[in-house]
Formats: C-alpha cells, structure tokens, sequence
C-alpha cells in the first residue's frame, strides 16, 4: 500500500493478457505535418484576414512596393529566388523580432519590419507571374535582383 491507498489496483492476469484489437480495424489517422511555427499554421488555416500585407500604387506611375508594419497585425513575408516556395528565401518582412534580428532565416538581402528600414535598395513592382508577384530590388548602383512575392501579400492598385 502505498501513498495512503486503501484499494488494491492490481489487475488480473487475465484483463492483462487481453490482446489488442488488429490495427487494421482502427480508424486511420489523418497524415499530421510538422508546421514550422503558430504564424505559419494561422496563415494556413485563415489565409491573410486580419495579417498586414504590402502596397503597390499603379495609379501614380510608382510601381515601388511599400509595407507599413503595424504591431497589432502580423505578417511575415518572404521573398523568393523563383515564383515557388520552395526557392531560395532572399529577403523576409516580418513583425516579429526573432524574424529579424540577426537575420535568422539567412536571407541574402536581409530581414526587416518595414520597406522603410530597406538597406541600400528599394522594391519595384513588375508584374504577375502565377500566383507570385514579380518585383526587382534595385541598388544604388543599379544592380537588379528579382524577387517572387506570393500574391497574396501584396495589395496591387
């Protein structure tokens, strides 16, 4: 007796030799995959309601992309080598501290909050391409590098 227990909780042979019921007659369980953090697996459930997303203004004749952050929305946006995620990441606007900071994800042209906060370059805005945005980010000498936005992030008007 141990812990103040007045019952015995030994178990019958018998109840423990009970075998277990074949596996092929449990219910299958869904396919579970790793998400990589609660942001990703929102973005995945909800898509982009109530998350910050960049601005592009045609009207003006300004194609630069533009993004604002705000603390009380989230976001975090990558862009891409190529028009897929799976691409190389080369440029990440987050909200999130532990996005930015130190540049966790190796990003070659570096994380930010903002486009305001942009080292040396800016974004322009060129096109569509499937279900990416296509923008060059352009330095001060010039130098051209494309980027692939998914669409959803981007406001086009």
């Amino acid at each position: 007796m141990g812990c103040n227990q007045t019952g015995s909780t030994k178990k019958s042979a018998d109840t423990l030799a009970q075998p277990l019921p074949p596996t092929d007659s449990l219910p299958a369980r869904p396919a579970v995959k790793k998400l990589q953090d609660s942001l990703d697996a929102v973005n995945r459930v909800t898509g982009t309601g109530g998350l910050n997303k960049a601005f592009v203004s045609l009207k003006n004749g300004d194609s630069t992309i533009t993004l604002h952050s705000n603390i009380r929305q989230d976001h975090r946006i990558f862009g891409y080598a190529r028009p897929d995620t799976n691409a190389e990441r080369l440029l990440l606007f987050s909200v999130f501290t532990n996005d930015v900071q130190g540049n966790p994800f190796k990003c070659r042209l570096g994380s930010y909050y903002e486009t305001s906060e942009l080292k040396g370059f800016h974004l322009k805005y060129l096109g569509t391409e499937d279900s990416f945005i296509k923008a060059m980010a352009i330095d001060s000498s010039n130098n051209r590098t494309p980027v692939y936005f998914e669409k959803k992030w981007i406001d086009v008007e």
